[in-house]
């Protein structure tokens, strides 16, 4: 016999799927994209030989492995009500070009839970197209890995962008935030981490004195100084870790 829990979660199914079987009643079919362009490589950002300014605290360089999409940036967050009364969020923040042709671009969400419906495990993206119809596109298991187009009619305040960088997961990053400086010592933190998570053994403070050389380095990294002051610092990028 099933205990309590277990018959809850049951309910809980037959719910889900009643409300699918609703859904697609009243949604059209559409095409879920999936990402076709994972290849990872080693991203050093800013670029080598590019003149670059930070300010105080800043990193003057990152070097992880991950990719450059395009994408959009959503500004406002949304609740989407469908037709059974269920609310789909649609979060704010970044969404990756996944797909695009003549007519219409799909984008996925970059971090989990961006698009959020209720506890259900659906693949989502967003569809825009060239009129700006935008549409939500759900897949998932319970529904058969076919997919669904829901409209969205509220206002999505977004704006286009052709550089995001998605980082690998579990990636080993290394940076040099900038620490400031005293007469002609400029300081550094030197620091690795994978996602996020920094390795206080990997991590170090660094200072170069200016009136020997403009050239600074650790490890494989070197830059050339061209301006420095407590606050700010010019350079120029000439390898990386």
């Amino acid at each position: 016999m099933c205990n309590i829990k277990e018959k809850g979660k049951i309910l809980h199914l037959i719910s889900i799927i009643f409300i699918l079987l609703l859904i697609s009643g009243c949604y059209s079919g559409a095409i879920y994209y999936h990402p076709n362009n994972l290849n990872m490589e080693k991203i050093t950002n800013p670029e080598i030989g590019i003149i670059s300014q930070v300010s105080l605290g800043e990193p003057l360089i990152n070097s992880s492995y991950g990719r450059y999409s395009k994408g959009i940036k959503i500004i406002n967050s949304i609740s989407l009500k469908i037709s059974t009364g269920e609310i789909i969020l649609i979060s704010n923040g970044l969404y990756e070009l996944v797909y695009s042709n003549e007519n219409e671009c799909y984008y996925n969400p970059i971090e989990d839970e961006q698009i959020k419906y209720r506890n259900s495990d659906f693949n989502c993206q967003i569809r825009i197209s060239d009129i700006n119809k935008i549409d939500l596109i759900a897949e998932g298991p319970n529904l058969g890995y076919s997919a669904l187009a829901i409209p969205i009619t509220q206002t999505l305040n977004y704006e286009k962008t052709d550089s995001i960088f998605i980082s690998k997961e579990d990636s080993f990053q290394q940076t040099m935030i900038y620490s400031g400086k005293t007469n002609n010592i400029i300081k550094f933190s030197y620091r690795e981490f994978t996602d996020d998570f920094i390795r206080n053994s990997f991590t170090t403070d660094v200072s170069y004195d200016l009136s020997e050389s403009n050239i600074i380095g650790y490890k494989k990294f070197k830059a050339e100084i061209i301006e420095a002051t407590n606050t700010n610092l010019k350079y120029k990028i000439i390898s990386s870790f």
